[in-house]
């Protein structure tokens, strides 16, 4: 009952505010309405400006038609059909409902949103159903009901499920728990309805992610008596004809998707996404995708950590265990290989959520001996249990509220505001460089620099600003790269003997740009000659105002203030490798491109 309060109260507050067509969500699905109302499989960038599509819809889209292009010069989908075919029993009746009420029916309106949201619940409910019965057959119902109960509330599924619909994953999870049941179905009774529906279902999976296509493995290596390679090749040979079956149902899903490439590029099988986003499996940022601050997977789904244990508890599940531990390995290996291997958009690592359906048997491995320990160890187990879905929840409700980015967090950020519903000045600090802030009443100033008018320099960029009134610089719309710096040589800060360095100006935003990712930057360099040995980039849209006397501006990472002076600073340590011949610049990086006036830039040490 707590499980299906926390789900309803959270949907009912923060999930049906969301919205699902944009960025990945919005590839897989457009392929329904260009299919079934547009049309426009060869312009799938352009939607009717008379339709009522939501301007944004229209933005992304056009985002498409800079994408890549094929060889015949038509835009490519670059996402694949599948998540779309699953979505499709939803999308019909949403578009026969808008019909038959008079609505829009144009693909994007709330009916259509409402079908995506009610998919992406009924693919979870599905999955965790089946999960419950592939652990009923090895644990007790209590372990069962347990761990499907600590996979959504504990995991990075329940974000999916409740806040980011529309996405991949929550149907992968579906698919990989039928995948589990039919291949334990097939070993126990070998019926060729069974292998029908695993090269479907393993077709279905390869087809929506190619690299999930490694979950044949869980199949092909389920270990089916002893000795394992006898009883494995007797397996082959007594079911050959439904294996063959099985390889033939494996082609099913994915030859619409060859036909969709051979018709828009001329090849049976292409790379959709372009050259510039590659898997270099040589060089798998694993470290950072298991345990980094942007978007770890350990990092903000500790519960998974008790499966990772579970390995060592394989006695009631060990028919999985030669192909999910193989799988698993070359799962992590290869996800974590990818040009981003944080995958941005998202609560946490989200490619794992595709194969918490595995991980579940360890997981509940780990319960089940937990729950036959003594009451110390049985207690610290449920209370480190509990306290991981408190951190998964705490990290939801953060994200949702804009009190966390987890595409972009630091260490230091989320360890700062662990279980902290309110921001200060110093915390966006730390989500922009990682650094927590030192006690400013503690600190002795040393040398300060300052940029000065009277510098030729930058004679044409000075004005005078009605609301300072007095001469400021100004970084004009369309300047990136600002003439504006103070330099400092290192062998100053040496001398002094400093430990902190405080990087500081008062600025006002003309025309801020409402992306976080275009934000002008404070930007302070340590340079020896050509190579950059530091680099610190501090947001100023969301701080302008917030150190003024009286200021009741709220604090938010994603806030802006235009027209209004405000002070701006930050301090960083003084680095260990510091030599004599560095350089330290600090500057304005206009990423926007927009008006920024500048009334003070100045380096100062401190000690």
């Amino acid at each position: 009952m707590i499980t299906i309060a926390i789900c309803i109260i959270y949907y009912g507050k923060y999930g049906k505010e969301g919205y699902n067509f944009y960025g990945d969500a919005l590839g897989y699905y457009m392929y329904l309405p260009s299919s079934f109302i547009y049309h426009n499989h060869k312009s799938i960038e352009t939607l009717p400006k008379d339709r009522g599509i939501r301007p944004f819809i229209h933005g992304y889209a056009a985002q498409m038609g800079g994408g890549h292009r094929g060889p015949k010069g038509y835009v490519l989908n670059q996402y694949t059909y599948g998540i779309a075919l699953m979505e499709l029993p939803f999308f019909l009746a949403a578009h026969a409902w808008e019909k038959m009420s008079g609505g829009l029916a144009n693909g994007f309106s709330a009916s259509y949103r409402l079908a995506i949201d009610l998919s992406s619940l009924v693919y979870a409910l599905l999955g965790l159903w089946v999960l419950f019965k592939v652990l009923r057959r090895r644990y007790s119902d209590t372990v069962a009901h347990y761990s499907i109960i600590l996979i959504l509330i504990g995991s990075n599924l329940f974000w999916f499920v409740f806040q980011q619909q529309g996405m991949a994953h929550v149907p992968l999870f579906f698919l990989f728990t039928l995948l589990l049941y039919v291949t334990e179905k097939i070993y126990a009774e070998g019926k060729p309805i069974q292998f029908v529906w695993l090269g479907l279902i393993a077709g279905l999976i390869t087809i929506i992610r190619p690299i999930d296509g490694l979950c044949l493995l869980i199949p092909l290596l389920y270990h089916s008596g002893s000795p394992y390679l006898r009883t494995k090749f007797e397996f082959i040979i007594q079911y050959w004809r439904p294996i063959l079956l099985a390889s033939c149902c494996f082609l099913i899903p994915i030859i619409p998707q060859l036909l969709y490439w051979k018709w828009l590029t001329g090849y049976s099988v292409y790379d959709s996404y372009g050259p510039d986003q590659k898997f270099s499996f040589l060089h798998p940022h694993i470290i950072s995708g298991l345990f980094g601050a942007s978007n770890g997977w350990l990092f903000y789904t500790p519960l998974m950590l008790f499966a990772l244990i579970g390995f060592l508890f394989i006695n009631k599940w060990r028919e999985y265990a030669p192909g999910t531990i193989l799988f698993l390995v070359g799962y992590i290996w290869c996800v974590y290989s990818w040009f981003l291997p944080n995958y941005i958009n998202g609560l946490g690592s989200r490619p794992m959520v595709d194969v918490y359906p595995i991980l579940a048997l360890p997981l509940a491995a780990f319960i089940d001996w937990l729950g036959n320990r003594g009451p110390v160890i049985r207690t610290t187990g449920i209370v480190l249990m509990v306290a991981s879905v408190l951190v998964n929840l705490n990290y939801s409700l953060k994200k949702v509220i804009g009190l966390l980015n987890t595409d972009d967090s630091k260490y230091a950020f989320n360890l700062n505001t662990f279980f902290r519903f309110h921001l200060i000045y110093n915390d966006l600090i730390a989500w922009d460089i990682g650094i927590s802030q030192p006690d400013e009443r503690t600190l002795v100033r040393g040398t300060q620099l300052c940029i000065s008018l009277a510098d030729s320099t930058y004679s044409e960029h000075i004005i005078a600003d009605s609301l300072n009134r007095s001469k400021v610089f100004t970084i004009k719309e369309g300047e990136e790269y600002s003439p504006l710096f103070v330099k400092m040589e290192a062998k100053q800060l040496l001398s002094e003997n400093v430990h902190w360095l405080q990087c500081s100006g008062r600025f006002r935003i003309l025309k801020p740009v409402n992306d976080i990712y275009k934000n002008q930057l404070l930007v302070l360099q340590i340079r020896s000659g050509e190579q950059v040995k530091e680099w610190y980039g501090v947001r100023i849209n969301n701080k302008v105002g917030l150190l003024e006397p009286g200021n009741k501006l709220e604090t938010s990472l994603g806030q802006y203030h235009d027209n209004i002076w405000g002070t701006v600073r930050f301090y960083v340590p003084i680095p260990k490798n510091l030599s004599d011949n560095d350089e330290i610049r600090l500057d304005v990086w206009n990423i926007g491109k927009t008006s920024i006036n500048v009334s003070e830039l100045c380096l100062s040490t401190y000690r």
